[in-house]
């Protein structure tokens, strides 16, 4: 699909997520002086040698270099724990090591304060600070430019149902909503859900599409940078995330940002504790909440009556994961780290 580059929100260049360099910044940052740009892991040594900084902030991986030198770091913590977690802590013992050293953790998914708990010397400096969304950029696009995109997925005005993770049953419950989106098909047969082509359980996902028959009505899509994930955001009737963990990373309020009808599973508990208040969403963890939703959602749709839920979706995440925000809890939990 070629979605194009005319958002006036995109940096106008591709960018691979994995190989992030210098000439990728857009022009436009003024990247302040505190925060040092490092390419690769011997940048990183480099950078540490030069006893240039008074901390670093890393995230996981990077802790395995960091851990050996004397400069205070925090680690940034991004779901990483979930797999020390699976091997009992003893797996990847360098990984524990690099937290036992840390001086901070910042843990960006609700559902790790109940990991982190279980090792109490980790618990004791850790801090929730989600994701940051800017939501100057995920925004909402001109109703042309959308059916422009539609038309690029599906020839016919069908419903579309996006799921934004990735395809690993156990982590992500993606098998959950191909067999959700089944039912929900059988009831809106002008219907069409839109996978991510990438994951763990990628062929068992594929597997399961083609022994319910959904083969025509589910469209597969590769990796999408951010400009163009923006646009499909926008395109979709229902964007759709995980049902296992009952917690979110990125996409979950990227969606919400740019104005589109989320669902996935949220853990009460855990989101008051982190954020204060529930967005305003429903939570959704066996097949038939996500086919109960999905129902309500195109309800909501097909009678024009989704807007005031869509400027909802948008003020929350604002007042949770906005750029301010988030950046001035980075802000004081580094300049704690660096005073107590």
């Amino acid at each position: 699909l070629d979605f194009g580059d005319d958002l006036s929100t995109s940096c106008g260049r591709e960018i691979d997520p994995y190989n992030l360099r210098r000439e990728h910044l857009p022009i436009s940052w003024e990247r302040p002086l505190w925060i040092e740009s490092c390419e690769n892991k011997v940048d990183i040594l480099l950078s540490v040698l030069s006893g240039i900084q008074d901390i670093i902030e890393a995230h996981c991986p990077y802790s395995l270099i960091l851990k050996k030198f004397s400069i205070p770091y925090v680690v940034y913590e991004a779901g990483w724990l979930r797999q020390i977690e699976e091997k009992n802590f003893t797996a990847i013992p360098e990984a524990t090591v690099a937290y036992d050293k840390a001086d901070g953790i910042i843990y960006t998914n609700s559902d790790m304060y109940h990991i982190l708990r279980r090792r109490e010397e980790w618990f004791k400096k850790s801090v929730f600070i989600p994701f940051a969304v800017d939501a100057e950029r995920y925004t909402t696009i001109n109703e042309s430019r959308r059916d422009n995109i539609r038309s690029l997925i599906t020839s016919t005005n069908d419903f579309l149902v996006l799921g934004m993770a990735r395809q690993h049953w156990s982590l992500k419950g993606s098998d959950a909503l191909i067999e959700a989106f089944k039912i929900f098909h059988s009831n809106v047969p002008r219907s069409r859900l839109i996978l991510i082509e990438w994951g763990y359980d990628l062929y068992r996902s594929k597997r399961l599409v083609w022994d319910l028959g959904l083969n025509d009505s589910v469209t597969w899509l590769p990796l999408l940078p951010k400009s163009k994930l923006i646009q499909l955001y926008n395109a979709v009737d229902v964007a759709c995330d995980q049902f296992k963990i009952g917690a979110w990373g990125t996409s979950f309020p990227e969606a919400m940002s740019c104005g589109r009808p989320t669902l996935m599973y949220w853990n009460k508990e855990d989101v008051i504790r982190e954020f204060g208040s529930c967005p305003p969403v429903p939570s959704a963890e066996t097949v038939h909440d996500i086919v109960k939703e999905l129902l309500r959602y195109h309800g909501l749709i097909s009678q024009n009556r989704i807007d005031e839920e869509r400027k909802k979706c948008r003020e929350w995440v604002k007042s949770t994961h906005s750029l301010d925000i988030v950046g001035n809890k980075h802000e004081r939990f580094l300049e704690y780290v660096l005073t107590r």
